[in-house]
């Protein structure tokens, strides 16, 4: 029978699918390596920028605490003031300096702040603690009076608490800046696990294990700095040995640079990026586990799985058919099971590229809404102190103008992070059920005036369009991107179209479209006869920051916003462009249930008039960590007519609410803390006040409290940046519902 087998097989078939399932595995091994390479280049880039952000805030912050150091040296006033007190310390000398250190320990918020005397004594501690020298402090101050400036004080720990410290002392010179004399000093304290270590801890992508590390060598070990995400209370007692050569920041101090993959403090494999910060001793670690990182190979290896086993069938029934019939029909059917194969690793090699496209534009995506994330916090504060100074009554004439000015720049940075955030969809949404031709013919003026004179607009809407469900605005935001790309690629005198139609797609369809799933959509197209564009460009085109215009003329993030809204919204989008010809962009969006034209006239009736904003007396909870927002907020609302109470964290806030003295009737907290989010701090608070009412504030988008960026229901979320009349009329609401 052995034999008989081998006769019926001719040994060069044999050899040949020998060949093949060995190509077939040395193929699996290098998509398996390219795709390691394309996720570890991807994790080391968003590490990198992650780094330089945390670097360049640290640098800032250290020279900052030096800058206002030296403006202490150079201030003769204080300096004759302390002479003065030296040799007399009245009461009144006494209350003039702790005033002036109070004024100081507010506005860099700092933890103390200490007047020593030529010796290095201690002769005026603000906290009135019996404040003792550290080591560090003492070198220090004799390193100060020595170079005549202020000098920055590493990390350490105080005798008399345990929480690390920085600090600055800076001398006080009576006289001259070139003959004086150093007749005392000033020591300036800060506690790094308040104003640093939240800093160093800020990730602004979501991930379960990245984290970044603060180390310095001291003697043959690294310490590490700050406090660590997987262990903590660390900060200032973790050393491990020089030796440990496979530990990221082991190779920091050592003078690594750049990617490293490694193991981090719990033995753990991790892919880091080392760096030092310039003028200290200080380096940074940017690290996230390789698990996380390497995640997507699962998919991967299980598309390499499927096209072996396919290939492997199909190399089995062709030799089966060989192994049954020798005739020439067979050896067709082997072909044709070849051509098969062929077509299967082709369909694989494409959903490789798919996936990988896919996991880069993510990638951009979450850095994106996380910048946008950080961006909004500053704007909040801008917009907010301008909101303020604007009704003040002394803000008129060229400061009332100026004051403007500054308010329609912040608008428009916010305008700016809502097209961020709209590419990373985490824009926020209130989608309603929609009439598409409605919602395009009420723009078509407005697209009218931008598109200027020289270019005709056309509008044609299809007959028998069912309805969609989306936020009205996003579809304005869609159409203005497209025609604006469509003027911008007509030179002189063109065409822009939009039309709208209906179109199915059955399960055949869909199978050629992966974006694609099968069902009843509404087409919104936008056509142009300008340039058009060639392949190289439309495999480019919705990534962002990507532009053929000239400097100065585009951001790159219009057609990426187009695509953030669609995608967000069930739906896909397709491009047919030719140079010389013209383009068209064909947007399509699922269709909605229909509703009856009742429910549509009971929404319209009950459409909410505009009126001036409301004020109101009772007493408000407002809990933010970041304390310009705190500041602001708290003005704003006070303005308004309400009582404030203010905490920085939320142990702050639940201590407040434990006190039977504080009277509460809403709280309005931010929805990302350190210690707790916002859900977790309202739940605290509703257990020790039943009853109590909350708005969510936040930078980040409603999908940190709701699913799919869209809030759910009884769940009231403020985003920022916000006016004062946008949060009046949000208090107001919430403390009236019934």
């Amino acid at each position: 029978m052995r034999c008989a087998l081998f006769q019926a097989f001719p040994r060069s078939l044999m050899v040949v699918a020998g060949l093949a399932l060995a190509l077939l595995a040395a193929g699996g091994v290098a998509i398996y390596q390219a795709q390691e390479r394309v996720l570890a280049r991807q994790a080391e880039a968003e590490l990198t920028a992650i780094a330089r952000l945390e670097i360049d805030g640290i640098s800032d912050w250290r020279d900052g605490q030096l800058a206002s150091a030296a403006e202490l040296t150079a201030s003769a006033f204080l300096a004759e003031a302390a002479a003065r007190w030296f040799e007399a310390p009245t009461i009144e000398l006494t209350a003039e300096l702790e005033n002036r250190f109070h004024a100081l320990q507010l506005h860099h918020e700092l933890t103390n702040v200490c007047l020593l005397d030529r010796e290095g004594r201690v002769r005026l501690d603000l906290a009135g603690g019996g404040k003792t020298l550290a080591p560090e402090d003492e070198q220090a101050v004799a390193q100060a009076y020595r170079q005549g400036g202020p000098v920055f004080i590493d990390f350490h720990t105080m005798r008399s608490r345990a929480a690390p410290h920085t600090g600055v002392v800076t001398p006080l010179i009576r006289g001259s800046s070139a003959g004086g004399q150093a007749i005392g000093a000033v020591l300036l304290e800060q506690n790094a696990e308040r104003f640093l270590y939240p800093r160093i801890r800020s990730w602004p992508v979501p991930s379960q294990t990245a984290e970044t590390l603060l180390v310095r060598r001291d003697g043959d070990s690294v310490l590490f700095l700050n406090d660590l995400r997987h262990r903590p209370s660390t900060a200032m007692s973790l050393r491990i040995p020089l030796t440990r050569l496979d530990v990221p920041a082991v190779q920091a101090v050592l003078g690594r640079r750049g990617l490293l993959r490694g193991t981090d403090y719990r033995g753990v494999p991790v892919l880091a990026v080392l760096a030092a910060i310039p003028a200290s001793p200080w380096f940074m670690v940017a690290k996230i586990d390789q698990a996380e990182v390497f995640a997507a190979r699962r998919l991967t290896l299980g598309l390499m799985l499927a096209a072996a086993l396919a290939l492997v069938a199909a190399m089995a029934a062709a030799f089966g058919l060989l192994w049954q019939r020798k005739d020439t029909r067979h050896f067709r059917l082997l072909a044709a099971a070849e051509a098969n194969a062929r077509a299967v690793a082709e369909r694989n090699r494409q959903l490789e590229a798919q996936l990988q496209q896919s996991q880069k534009m993510e990638a951009i995506g979450r850095l994106a809404g996380g910048v946008a994330h950080d961006f909004n916090n500053i704007l909040q504060a801008i917009l907010g102190y301008t909101d303020i100074a604007l009704s003040a009554r002394e803000a008129a004439g060229a400061l009332r103008t100026d004051l403007e000015a500054i308010q329609t720049a912040g608008r428009r940075a916010a305008g700016l992070t809502r097209q961020l955030m709209a590419f990373a969809r985490r824009q926020p949404i209130e989608p309603q059920v929609v009439d598409l031709n409605e919602t395009v013919a009420a723009t078509i003026d407005m697209l009218g005036r931008i598109i200027g004179e020289d270019t005709e607009l056309a509008w044609q809407p299809g007959a028998d369009l069912g309805p969609v469900y989306i936020d009205a605005s996003q579809i304005e935001q869609v159409l203005t991107n497209l025609v604006v790309n469509a003027r911008d690629a007509i030179t002189g005198v063109g065409k822009v179209t939009i039309e709208t139609s209906r179109a199915v797609f059955d399960d055949s369809q869909s199978a050629e479209r992966p974006d694609c799933a099968p069902g009843d959509y509404m087409q919104l197209s936008v056509s142009d006869d300008g340039c058009g564009m060639d392949k190289t460009t439309q495999s480019m085109l919705f990534e962002p920051f990507f532009t053929t215009k000239k400097m100065g003329k585009g951001t790159g993030l219009g057609l990426a916003t187009v695509f953030g809204i669609v995608k967000q919204n069930g739906g896909f989008i397709h491009v047919y462009s030719e140079p010389g010809i013209g383009s068209t962009f064909k947007v399509y969006l699922p269709r909605a249930p229909a509703q009856t034209e009742a429910e549509a006239t009971a929404r319209r009736a009950h459409k909410p008039t505009q009126l001036a904003a409301p004020r109101g007396t009772e007493p408000l909870l407002l809990v933010e960590d970041e304390p310009a927002i705190l500041a602001v907020g708290k003005a704003m609302l006070e303005r308004l007519g309400y009582t404030v109470c203010a905490a920085a964290t939320p142990g702050e806030a639940l201590r407040l609410a434990r006190d039977p003295a504080t009277k509460i009737a809403l709280v309005v907290t931010d929805v990302i803390m350190p210690e707790m989010n916002g859900r977790e701090l309202f739940a605290e608070l509703a257990r020790i006040r039943p009853g109590l009412r909350c708005l969510y504030v936040s930078s980040y988008t409603a999908h940190v409290i709701a699913r799919q960026g869209i809030v759910e229901e009884g769940v009231h979320l403020l985003q920022k940046p916000f006016t004062t009349e946008t949060l009046a009329r949000k208090v107001r609401e919430v403390l009236d519902q019934a």
